[in-house]
């Protein structure tokens, strides 16, 4: 390590993923320039298939000032001139970069946060609310079960009372009276009269005879 005390990157032995973090490029870009300025490099930079690519403090000042000048748009030949007339960038970027980095991928990551916690409250605050009307649905409903099951009972218990009843007697039709005509009933008292003569005995006749009683 450089100052181990302070600086993140290892500028002894540099990887592929440090000067990512310093340089704020893809691994793949990275990689690219190690074989575009492969003259530039140390041949770890560039090792065979299979190996690790190994960056040493040379190489990182060569990476610094290639991405230092590709960020200013500036062409390969003016670069490749420009290493080869010994100019270099700065390796390891500062502690006030590298803070300054951190706190803004810090940032970044906060804002992400927040964003997502944004997000995820809004998303509690919804499933609250459906879960309210769920219960309320569902309390209604149980409402619904137990009116009906208490008027299933009474019906139940009135249709019991019922059975249990003996059956009503029913009342035989009574013959309607006959309306009598004229001398009908002079007529029913003579022949009451003739059938009760009939019934008398020879006594209560000739008592009836002689007394007139």
């Amino acid at each position: 390590m450089g100052n181990a005390n302070t600086c993140r990157y290892n500028v002894q032995m540099a990887t592929v993923t440090d000067f990512k973090k310093a340089f704020d490029v893809q691994p793949n870009t990275i990689r690219g320039w190690s074989k575009q300025y492969a003259d530039f490099f140390s041949p770890s930079a560039n090792p065979p298939k299979g190996k690790t690519r190994i960056y040493s403090d040379d190489d990182g000042r060569v990476m610094a000032f290639i991405a230092e000048m590709r960020n200013e748009g500036q062409t390969f030949e003016t670069i490749s001139a420009s290493l080869a007339a010994g100019e270099r960038g700065k390796w390891p970027p500062d502690d006030d970069e590298t803070r300054q980095d951190d706190d803004a991928e810090g940032e970044q990551v906060n804002n992400r946060t927040m964003a997502l916690v944004t997000q995820l409250t809004a998303k509690a605050a919804s499933l609250e609310g459906e879960n309210k009307t769920l219960i309320e649905e569902r309390d209604y409903l149980r409402n619904e079960v137990k009116a009906a099951l208490e008027r299933a009972t009474i019906a139940e218990t009135k249709l019991s009372i019922y059975e249990s009843q003996p059956p009503e007697k029913t009342l035989e039709p009574q013959p309607l009276p006959v309306e009598s005509t004229p001398g009908a009933d002079i007529e029913t008292i003579e022949d009451d009269t003739a059938a009760a003569a009939h019934k008398l005995t020879l006594g209560d006749r000739l008592r009836i005879l002689f007394t007139g009683k």
